[in-house]
This record gives structure tokens, C-alpha cells and sequence, in this order.
């Protein structure tokens, strides 16, 4: 099956499930809302946590763990000399607060449970119940692939469905570990090699996220290597696992903290480590430029700063070798950011002339 629906990251994902929710319509015109993603990307983890910042009731689902269309009905009773179904404890409460109820892992359930999935899907009912209005049927789903073990699903059932492909996105997923108190090397690693997320068989976020936790108190890192090397093996591609310890080895000392970034007197130590990020080999290392800029940006996002280094900041922008798309973009997202110090710094004059060259 090819793609469907539109590639979108969970910013574009908010702004869709909002409208969703919000928007009233008529009956016929609901449509479920089919979240496809590679595995581990954290689709489940984003609805449930969209609920709750939303204050939505959150019920969830499994298809894959039910055997026969009756474990969907619920269980049948005599009352008065009629069948009724009792109603399946995972079904929305009748009330009038907004809800979402999660199918998730859809395309995995037997196929024999998707379509017996269709009426609900087009009705939000099946024959034994019904769910409230203001129910928004959410399902996830892995590529129909042949990567994956999954149910194709004919036009029947795709055409029921809204569809949007989740993307994974590094800087979200930083905010969030950083949030999570995961070490910052391991932030710092996945912001510098993003691409490892695509590549070999077991690596993913969720993956990778056991991993970090799972070596948490083996610091320093340098020195438990042989054990970080089995837990690795356990859980990620070797390939990934080596890009790790190499990053541990001969990356994290040369990448400046945000603190010293942002407080330290030394402007020269700030502009000669930079320096030496970027010019690292033959090539602009400018993806590990970038997880220190990005490292940056979270941290002012997240936190009031009323005073920093000011000169530091500058001196990034000032970089002869730093390219002027990447400089364009800095003063761009520096400039969504609603602090003094850094409104101050986009006026400087030596930002506004690098501004100048890089226009």
C-alpha cells in the first residue's frame, strides 16, 4: 500500500486534533482519525498526554487482543426474553465530557476484527452500543509493509478514516527526555545523529529511551563500556550502539554546555570551542553545531533568563565558517523567543551586519 495522508510532525498533529474536537459536525461527516508511524515513535505516548494537557476522558483499546467480534459487543444476557450486551468496561462513559478512544495498533487485530470494526468506524456504533457525541475515534497503525506484521485493509476501510503520517521529530523528543531527566550526552547524541532513528531493525526512540534509562548509573559512561556494550546489544543495532560509545569517547567533551554558553566570562573559550565544532575534519560539522544551538533553544524556551552572556550569543552568529542559511535559521527561532536578553542580542550590530552577509 502506498502512503496515505499527509507527513506531519506532533506540532501539526496538535493543531489537527484540536480542530477535530472542536469543530462540530454533523454525524455523518465524522470521521476517525488514523495516526500511521514507524514503531516506537511515540504515537500512543503523544494521544495520551494530548488528552490529558486537553482535559479529555482517554479510553483505550486493543483490537489485535480480541478473538471473535463478541469481545467487541460485549458480553450477551436474557432480559425479558430479549438478547442485550453488557457493555465493554474500555467503552466511554455516557456523559457530556469530551473523550478519545484509542484503537491502538489497529492493522494488527485479525482481519475478521476490522471488519467487524466498519460500522463503528462510519457510525461511531456497533449493533450492541453507541458512543457519545462528542467521542473522537483515534486509530494507530504501523506501514503496511513487508516490515511489518499487519492486516491489509481494503479502500472500504481506508476511505472511513482521515490519515496522517507521524514523523519523528528530534527537537520534540529532546524537550520531552530533557523534561524526563535523561542524561543530556544521550539528548545530545540522539540531536547529533537523528538519522540512526531510520536505520537497522531495532533502533527507535522507544528503543533507544530503555537503553538510556537502562545505563543511567553506569557514570562515567567511558568507564562501563563492556556492560553498555551488552545492554546495547540487547536492545539496539550494533551500529547504533557503536555510534554511541564513539560518541562518548570523542564527541560530549567538545560539545560547550548551554551554562557555559549562556554565563561564561570567557568569550574567547566560547568562540575557539565553537570554532573547533565546526571545523572538525574537512567537513562544517554543523550537525554537532546544531545540537548545541538546539540544546540552547530548549533551555531558553523552557526557562526565564534575565541575564546572560550576551557576547557569547554573538560570537555565534559572528562564526566566519558558519554557513548563512544556518545563521539565517538561528536569529529566525531566536527571534520566537520572548526574553530581554535575547530580543537585545538581534539588535546587536554585529549580529544585524552577519545578518546582512547572510542575506
Amino acid at each position: 500500500m502506498n502512503q496515505i495522508g499527509k507527513e506531519i510532525t506532533t506540532e501539526g498533529l496538535t493543531l489537527l486534533l484540536n480542530h477535530l474536537i472542536s469543530f462540530e459536525i454533523q454525524e455523518q461527516f465524522i470521521r476517525p482519525l488514523f495516526i500511521w508511524g514507524k514503531p516506537g515513535i511515540g504515537k500512543t505516548e503523544f494521544i495520551k498526554e494530548y488528552a490529558s494537557k486537553s482535559n479529555l476522558d482517554f479510553y483505550y483499546c486493543a483490537p489485535a487482543q480480541f478473538e471473535e467480534m463478541g469481545d467487541l459487543h460485549g458480553m450477551p444476557e436474557i432480559e425479558n426474553n430479549v438478547t442485550v450486551f453488557r457493555r465493554p468496561s474500555w467503552l466511554p462513559e455516557e456523559n457530556d465530557n469530551p473523550s478519545i478512544l484509542l484503537l491502538d495498533d489497529f492493522n494488527r487485530a485479525d482481519n475478521r476484527i476490522i471488519k467487524g470494526l466498519m460500522q463503528l468506524l462510519q457510525f461511531n456504533e456497533l449493533i450492541s452500543w453507541k458512543l457519545p457525541k462528542n467521542c473522537q475515534i483515534i486509530c494507530t497503525g504501523n506501514p503496511d509493509t513487508a516490515d511489518y506484521s499487519t492486516t491489509m485493509m481494503d479502500n472500504a476501510i481506508l476511505t472511513r478514516f482521515i490519515h496522517v503520517n507521524l514523523n519523528f521529530d528530534k527537537t520534540k523528543w529532546a524537550k520531552w527526555a530533557i523534561e524526563k531527566k535523561i542524561d543530556s550526552n544521550c539528548i545530545n547524541f540522539i540531536l547529533s545523529y537523528p538519522e540512526l532513528i531510520d536505520n537497522g531493525q531495532l533502533t527507535n526512540p522507544r528503543t533507544l529511551t530503555s537503553f538510556f534509562y537502562l545505563i543511567e548509573k553506569l557514570k562515567p559512561f567511558r568507564e562501563h563500556a563492556d556492560l553498555i556494550h551488552t545492554i546495547g546489544y540487547g536492545l539496539i543495532d550494533p551500529e547504533a550502539v557503536a555510534s554511541f560509545i564513539n560518541f562518548i569517547n570523542n564527541t560530549t567533551d567538545k560539545l560547550i554546555s548551554t551554562e557555559e554558553l549562556l554565563h561564561s566570562g570567557d568569550t574567547d573559550f566560547v568562540r575557539n570551542s565553537l570554532m573547533n565544532i565546526l571545523n572538525e575534519g574537512p567537513k562544517v560539522r554543523l550537525d554537532l553545531f546544531n545540537t548545541i544551538f538546539t540544546r540552547l533553544l530548549l533551555f531558553l524556551e523552557k526557562n526565564k533568563v534575565e541575564s546572560i552572556n550576551q557576547d557569547n550569543i554573538v560570537e555565534m552568529f559572528a562564526l566566519p565558517t558558519l554557513p548563512n542559511d544556518y545563521r539565517s535559521y538561528m536569529y529566525l527561532e531566536l527571534n520566537k523567543i520572548d526574553l530581554k536578553p535575547v530580543k537585545e542580542i538581534l539588535i546587536n550590530k554585529k549580529v544585524t551586519l552577519a545578518m546582512v552577509y547572510a542575506s
